[in-house]
């Protein structure tokens, strides 16, 4: 005798996003009959320029937030076909913590078939699941989207960067003292922690990383370190930064700097749009420039290919700038995946994270 009772899957997975008030944090989830908590295997966060969530701005908020839907379908979706082929999302989960984001979330479509699901009572759908309280935020899961309960920590918030690590790992060290040896001899070496962090937190990813890109973007320099074969093979800098671009700015569009700044910084959609065709030729040729610098650094090794697994850090309002430059570069026989770094200073109380684990937690006690 045999049962019509359908079988559950032993693996299942779904995609996530919450639309909070600093930005938009996206994840891909995969739960597993029998194990007590779920699993962040892809996550992204980015920045909302500020004034998107002011009365108003609703399309410039859809706009940011459908350019993030798609950073999920082209990176998030692509990253779970090579590493866990066998799942499909069966849910796309969208949270809305922040004012205006209910109305938006409503035309938001992922992935084509997949069906998406709005809430904005998450926290109370957990007070009222008794298996989720008991269990709320284990250590562990915690980690997996950069969260803590310690006050004022410097964490970094990407793909699975689920381990902070405040004293740079002697390994790390002396392969970074090595390289600058080799590629950058009688210079001065200065190492921030910050990038030695970022080395070891990635090298302790569940997929693989033995070829990447790690670019840092700061007002006054651009900085690259290439992985190869599990190897340092470039570090380099250029002293092109975010000041240089804005400075540039300033002087072709005969602007003061703190107007060249907002239009550069808040991606002023509105400003731009507003420049004249010259004026609008001079912007281009201001960030072709710097596309330029980029391509040169990217170029400055003994490589046949550029790892196209890129990290890339900046600070939240130069995160997209950054994005879509490397995005422009035809250095890459594939499209590139870009997986942003976002520091971001917590603090004791429960952070927009919350929702987002909070939500996992639900569809993996649900599953069981």
């Amino acid at each position: 005798m045999f049962s019509l009772t359908k079988r559950k899957p032993v693996v299942r997975a779904m995609a996530l996003a919450d639309i909070s008030f600093d930005g938009i944090h996206l994840a891909l989830v995969k739960s597993e009959v029998g194990a007590p908590y779920p699993e962040v295997i892809w996550s992204h966060f980015e920045a909302f320029p500020r004034g998107h969530l002011e009365r108003g701005n609703e399309v410039r908020l859809q706009g940011a937030v459908r350019t993030s839907i798609k950073t999920m379908e082209m990176d998030g979706m692509r990253f779970l076909l090579q590493n866990f082929p066998e799942l499909h999302p069966e849910v796309f989960k969208i949270i809305v913590s922040a004012p205006l984001s209910e109305t938006v979330a409503r035309g938001l479509k992922f992935s084509g078939t997949i069906p998406v699901d709005i809430t904005t009572d998450i926290m109370d759908q957990a007070e009222r699941s008794p298996q989720v309280s008991a269990a709320l935020l284990p250590d562990s899961f915690e980690r997996k989207l950069g969260l803590s309960a310690k006050a004022g920590p410097l964490l970094p918030i990407g793909q699975n960067l689920y381990q902070l690590i405040s004293v740079l790992p002697a390994s790390i060290y002396n392969e970074i003292v090595s390289a600058h040896d080799r590629f950058l001899p009688g210079t001065e070496l200065s190492i921030e922690p910050r990038i030695g962090n970022y080395l070891s937190v990635i090298s302790d990813l569940p997929h693989s990383t033995d070829h990447i890109c790690l670019i840092d973007l700061t007002g006054s320099a651009t900085e690259l370190c290439v992985v190869a074969d599990g190897e340092i093979r470039n570090i380099s800098h250029t002293p092109h930064g975010t000041d240089d671009i804005i400075t540039k700015l300033a002087q072709s569009l005969n602007l003061p700097e703190s107007e060249a700044e907002h239009l550069f910084r808040d991606n002023d959609v509105d400003g731009m749009s507003s420049l004249t065709a010259p004026k609008s030729a001079l912007l281009d040729d201001v960030f072709n420039d710097y596309e330029t610098v980029l391509t040169k650094l990217l170029q400055g090794n003994d490589l046949d290919e550029l790892p196209t697994t890129i990290f890339m850090h900046a600070e939240n309002d130069d995160q997209r700038f950054l994005r879509d430059r490397l995005l422009t570069l035809d250095l890459w026989k594939e499209r590139p995946t870009i997986h942003p770094i976002t520091p971001k200073l917590w603090s004791q109380e429960l952070t927009a994270d919350t929702p987002l684990l909070v939500a996992a937690l639900l569809f993996h006690k649900k599953g069981r």
